[in-house]
């Protein structure tokens, strides 16, 4: 992620979709190893540089939508 960080402009954004690793009908449920959890996420995300701008819940989906920003 950090360097991803290089690349983009200091207003650029980074958006996220990943599967909800706690819907238990996600379609990954039986490898858990490709799943992650939002925290994790924003973890390695404020690690670089990059913090939560918006959220979004895809509505019916079993993912999680967040676009990150510097601040």
């Amino acid at each position: 992620m950090k360097a991803l960080g290089t690349y983009i402009k200091p207003t650029g954004r980074i958006a996220l979709i990943e599967m909800n690793r706690e819907d238990p009908k996600t379609p990954h449920r039986n490898n858990p190893e490709m799943l992650l959890s939002k925290e994790e996420v924003k973890n390695w995300m404020a690690a670089a540089g990059f913090y939560p701008a918006e959220e979004f819940d895809v509505f019916g989906s079993p993912k999680w939508f967040i676009i990150y920003s510097r601040r």
